[in-house]
This record gives structure tokens, sequence and C-alpha cells, in this order.
């Protein structure tokens, strides 16, 4: 049977595409009432797709009814269906997964920590394309969240820092990693398996 009227106050409906009935629990129907609400789903042929048809609710149980009806072709294209989103939900959760591990993977080449050689690339105080080595890394004490190093130079800078070492402090967003060109078309992934060979 489809879908129809407990009280035959209407021809049957949805002859053939019935392809399942189930219930949503604890359906806000109103800003203070919750219910639970049956419906059929049944296969639209000119959609080539499904959708649900309201049967009842637990307040009003004595309005629509539905038998499980589909014929073989409408199984198969249900199945059909259900097949090419669920192919359509693993492209996008692998693509997911690479754009992840690229972002990592880019994170860990690009990161900074003590001992990390690197390169002045930005700001206007100190000269830039300057390689050296940081030695220390910690929060600004006079801008919150921004973070500076200590940056010792291969060679001392005339004028600029400590008389020991040529160390200064620098902002840890103007230092790039002092790294090796990284391809064109080149993976992060690809470019951390190259540093690590």
């Amino acid at each position: 049977m489809p879908i129809f009227k407990i009280d035959g106050s209407q021809p049957p409906s949805h002859v053939g595409l019935v392809l399942e009935i189930y219930t949503l629990y604890d359906v806000q129907k109103m800003s203070d009432v919750w219910d639970d609400c049956t419906y059929a789903r049944v296969w639209n042929p000119e959609k080539g797709d499904v959708e649900g048809v309201f049967l009842h609710d637990t307040e009003f149980p004595a309005r629509n009814r539905a038998e499980v009806d589909a014929t073989p072709e409408v199984q198969a294209a249900w199945e059909a269906l259900k097949n090419k989103r669920r192919e359509a939900r693993e492209r996008r959760e692998a693509l997911l997964q690479q754009v992840e591990a690229e972002e990592a993977a880019k994170e860990r080449v690009t990161r900074i920590v003590r001992g990390t050689r690197c390169v002045i690339a930005r700001g206007r105080k100190y000269p830039r394309n300057v390689k050296g080595v940081v030695t220390w890394i910690g929060e600004s004490k006079f801008q919150r969240g921004q973070w500076n190093a200590r940056f010792v130079p291969d060679t001392r800078l005339e004028g600029v820092g400590d008389p020991k070492d040529g160390g200064f402090f620098i902002a840890l967003q103007n230092l790039d990693r002092d790294l090796p060109m990284k391809g064109m078309g080149q993976s992060w992934q690809e470019f951390e398996q190259q540093l690590t060979a």
C-alpha cells in the first residue's frame, strides 16, 4: 500500500514510490512544543531524488498511514543515488584530509624554534636577507599576542646588536626559516620529504 488517509477521504498517493517509514524524535513544532513526527520517504521520479512526506505525530496519530511499496526499479534508483552520494562524500573527505595534511606539513616545515636557522624576510628596522640563528623566543612585553625572537646574524650588522655575539631582538613574524627554494607545483608534503631525505 502507498500513502493513504486513515478516514479514506482522499485516494492513495505515491503508489509504488514509498521506500521506508521513519520517525524524527523531539521535533520542535512551536517555541515550547516538541513532538515525535513520522514520515514516509518516497521517490520523486521528476527530481530523481527522495523526499519526506509527513504522516502523523503523537498528538494527532490518526491522520495518514503508509506501507512500503517501492517497485524494484524505484529501489534500484534509490540505491544508485545513495551510492553516488556516498562516493561524493568520500571524495570530499579525501580532499579535506589532503588539505589538512598539506597545512600540517607546511606548519612543520616553516615552524621556527630555538636553534632554527632563519633569514630576515620582513620589517623596516633591519636589512632583509640577513641570515642567522634564533637563540630565544618569547612573547612581547609591550604587545600582547606578538612573539619576538633573539636573532644572532652570521655576519654582524654595523651598529646593531649585542657586542658579544651581535644578537638582537626582532619580531618573530619578520623571520622565515632559511630553506632551499620550494619547487613550483611541489606540495608541502613533498618538500618536507625532500628536506628530511
